[in-house]
């Protein structure tokens, strides 16, 4: 364990001697950065109809290549990967783009797995409020479909592309909630050309169709709404002089 840690040290200084982190790692400015994304979804925490909007407990799914941290695990007592903070690599600057409540990016900076081929991974869990058009029609036998719209803040198609990772959103981990079923969640990968700028910027939108799970309204509301119905039309048929 001792060696192992001390290929590790010396792995550390051998990767991040003259490391910038702020440069993408392309060994050609003109490459491309290609970032497989996807999205883990492990809780549903809410769906506020008043102010529009969709509160979910997520884990991005991140991975792609960086050059400049490749390695020989024969030089280094077979260390095939290792886990490093991810404020001192490169990142992508993935962002929710449909956000509702100031916190665009990832709050929690969780460590990144590198491996000796130069694959980066980075999973960080994420507490979104996404806005969401909420139809209240049909409440509460009602259907919603909220989106969330991951993309790159600053870098355009021709520095980041995006990879959708997989075509549904990851239900393995997930919680379920007592209000809302989730029937389908699907991700669609999009390239738009904004107004503001001339150059065309890829997205990834995982599309949520949810269903209100009606059996509280149905026993709390709908039934005493009922039943006090036909016991005020019941009153009419009972004798005049009671």
């Amino acid at each position: 364990e001792q060696g192992a840690g001390h290929a590790e040290q010396r792995l550390f200084k051998h990767l991040f001697s003259g490391y910038n982190r702020w440069s993408r790692p392309v060994p050609n400015t003109s490459d491309v950065v290609i970032v497989k994304f996807g999205l883990s979804i492990a809780q549903l925490i809410d769906v506020d109809e008043k102010n529009q909007m969709m509160t979910t407990n997520v884990w991005l799914k991140q991975e792609w290549s960086d050059y400049k941290l490749r390695w020989n695990p024969a030089d280094f007592d077979n260390v095939t990967s290792i886990r490093v903070p991810s404020e001192m690599i490169w990142i992508p600057d993935i962002v929710l783009y449909n956000n509702a409540d100031g916190e665009f990016a990832v709050t929690h900076m969780t460590k990144a797995h590198l491996f000796s081929n130069g694959k980066v991974k980075w999973v960080p869990p994420a507490i979104y409020k996404s806005s969401c058009s909420i139809d209240v029609t049909f409440f509460p036998f009602d259907q919603q479909n909220c989106k969330m719209k991951f993309g790159s803040w600053t870098y355009d198609k021709a520095k980041i592309d995006l990879e959708n990772m997989e075509h549904h959103v990851d239900l393995k981990d997930y919680w379920e909630s007592g209000e809302w079923a989730i029937i389908n969640a699907i991700g669609t990968y999009n390239s738009k050309k904004y107004d503001c700028c001339t150059e065309i910027y890829p997205d990834i939108t995982f599309y949520f169709i949810i269903r209100r799970l009606p059996l509280f309204y149905t026993i709390n509301l709908i039934i005493p709404c009922l039943l006090i119905s036909c016991l005020t039309v019941l009153v009419f048929y009972l004798p005049s002089d009671c």
